[in-house]
């Protein structure tokens, strides 16, 4: 069974007569007319999440409300004038609606490794850049679905891979047309590319990739302590910090292309658990890794195929952090060796 009030799939809904009447404005005095059915948010949903599952129970496509709101799905950063609009729509508090939603917090910051500038963005209370969050893509946790069908704010979190209460790896590609699984639907288990229902049968994923996934959750939610190693570090700089680490321990291997640290191995589906792992463990084992992997790799340190580069990069960001000082203190260490080899 589809999500209650939902659409059974795109090309079943009605269609209007002409693109252009898809796009003609209503007059205020209709618009409220156009959403007859206006369920209440869920706790923890997303804001693209409730216009898709506003858009099915009234059969509509997903790209006919953000036309008439005035937004892009997903919705990145509405202004208040969108957000009034779909209030009004509604009958929602435009408040609450705004809470489900990605909005401009401060400054932007430099992030040389996506870009010249950008935007911070409100994740549930916390800071981030949209590199961070999923885009033009979705994934879903077909067991939280199976509970409750809306669309939860925290699978949005781009690190997050596997789902915290069921221990179910996230699923971003349709299991039964292989496309990744975007917002073109009118119900949010279903895929908006063939119209098929996620089937539930998963395996649980190994403790260590769920103990990763509850962290990012705890992080987001309670503000939960962080590992010593970044535990200095802001709720953005630890995102960083964690798709540092991934990528450098991806990139560490052995001359024979062995993983050079036994967490790589048990959590090879799970860069995000790969991280945590390495991460738990502290600064020496994190180093002698890096160390390891520069005993056989004949790359330099700014080399876009050494396992440091990510590292520097991010370290870059975190100015006097005990991360920054770590990473640092290894570039020199390095260069001191090379220095000595060409002696």
């Amino acid at each position: 069974m589809s999500c209650p009030g939902a659409a059974a799939r795109d090309d079943q809904l009605p269609r209007r007569s002409s693109e252009a009447s898809l796009r003609s404005p209503p007059t205020p005095s209709t618009m409220p007319n156009m959403l007859p059915i206006r369920p209440n948010p869920e706790p923890g949903e997303s804001l693209t999440g409730y216009l898709v599952r506003l858009s099915g129970a009234n059969l509509h496509e997903p790209r006919f409300v953000a036309d008439l709101v005035g937004v892009q799905i997903p919705c990145i950063d509405p202004g208040d004038h969108q957000l009034e609009t779909l209030a009004k729509l509604t009958g929602k508090d435009v408040g609450r609606l705004a809470a489900m939603a990605y909005r401009k917090s401060g400054p932007s910051v430099s992030r040389s490794r996506y870009g010249a500038r950008h935007h911070r963005l409100s994740f549930l209370g916390h800071s981030v850049v949209r590199h961070h969050l999923m885009d033009e893509t979705r994934q879903v946790c077909v067991a939280c679905l199976k509970e409750a069908c809306h669309h939860r704010i925290l699978w949005d979190l781009r690190l997050l891979d596997t789902c915290p209460e069921h221990g179910w790896r996230m699923l971003s590609k349709c299991p039964h047309c292989s496309k990744d699984l975007r917002w073109n639907t009118t119900s949010i288990d279903l895929c908006g590319a063939c119209g098929k229902r996620f089937p539930a049968a998963q395996e649980r994923e190994p403790q260590e990739v769920i103990s990763a996934a509850r962290f990012l959750r705890d992080l987001v939610q309670y503000g939960a302590a962080k590992p010593e190693l970044v535990e200095d570090l802001s709720f953005l700089q630890t995102l960083d910090v964690l798709e540092a680490v991934a990528v450098a321990a991806q990139r560490a291997h052995d001359s024979d292309g062995r993983p050079l640290h036994p967490a790589v191995e048990r959590t090879a589906k799970s860069p995000t658990a790969t991280a945590y792992s390495l991460i738990l463990s502290g600064e020496h084992a994190l180093l002698d890794t890096l160390r390891a992997s520069a005993a056989v790799t004949r790359n330099p340190v700014l080399d876009e195929a050494n396992p440091v580069l990510p590292l520097v990069r991010a370290a870059g960001r975190m100015n006097g952090s005990r991360f920054e000082r770590m990473v640092m203190s290894f570039v020199r260490e390095r260069a001191a060796q090379s220095l000595m080899a060409s002696a």
